[in-house]
């Protein structure tokens, strides 16, 4: 229930704005309007809610104007992708219906949502699982070219990472202990998801390493 804390089994907290941004860190953990309390002992996940149309305008207007679906990629990010479910309104006009254009619209973001995150990497033929370190190390037969990464958390027993690392092997890299680190962060949670800063890198191996947690994740 959103904001259903204390009259609900299963809460989700609102994340303080309806602009389609959560924090980062945004942890699953924690009662208050923000980005949560990662050492609060009550699981309440974040919920953003955010229009389609510009202005923060939640009803449908003759003259109101859509937001472009750039902006709409980047709130996927900010929100989804900092561990945030996304509450996206539908805004129908006077005959009851949703307009061509709205409709235009969640389709093309449903459809980049689809093509760039709709299917998870091929498996690779190496890899490599380091309990004692806390890492997972990924080996491709051959070189890709990667700008992102997506990390999910199990949640099961609550949220126990607390930092992590992605790291990247480059292609004209010739020591194999030579490491290249592409996004580092805190909360995990559902998703993450980290468009590297410094585009995109041709690769050998990719590595995620948990440099803090409370359990074993």
């Amino acid at each position: 229930a959103f904001n259903g804390y204390g009259v609900s089994s299963n809460p989700a907290r609102w994340i303080g704005t309806e602009m389609g941004i959560a924090p980062d860190p945004n942890w699953s953990t924690g009662i208050t309007n923000d980005g949560g309390d990662p050492n609060s002992p009550i699981f309440c996940p974040a919920e953003c809610d955010t229009t389609l149309q510009e202005h923060d305008r939640w009803f449908w207007g003759v003259n109101a104007t859509l937001r472009s679906l750039e902006e709409l990629i980047q709130v996927y990010h900010e929100t989804v992708g900092r561990n945030c479910l996304l509450m996206l309104d539908l805004t129908p006009d006077r005959t009851g219906l949703i307009p061509p254009a709205y409709a235009r619209r969640y389709k093309q973001l449903g459809d980049f949502i689809r093509s760039c995150y709709g299917t998870s990497a091929e498996p690779t033929k190496r890899l490599t699982l380091d309990h004692s370190n806390r890492y997972i190390q990924l080996f491709d037969s051959s070189p890709v070219t990667i700008d992102r990464s997506v990390i999910q958390e199990d949640q099961t027993l609550g949220q126990v990472i607390r930092a992590y690392t992605v790291d990247v092997q480059l292609i004209n890299t010739t020591d194999t202990n030579q490491w290249f680190t592409v996004a580092q962060g805190t909360s995990i949670g559902n998703k993450k998801i980290d468009v590297w800063q410094g585009g995109p890198q041709l690769i050998n191996a990719v590595r995620l390493t948990i440099t803090k947690s409370v359990d074993r994740p």
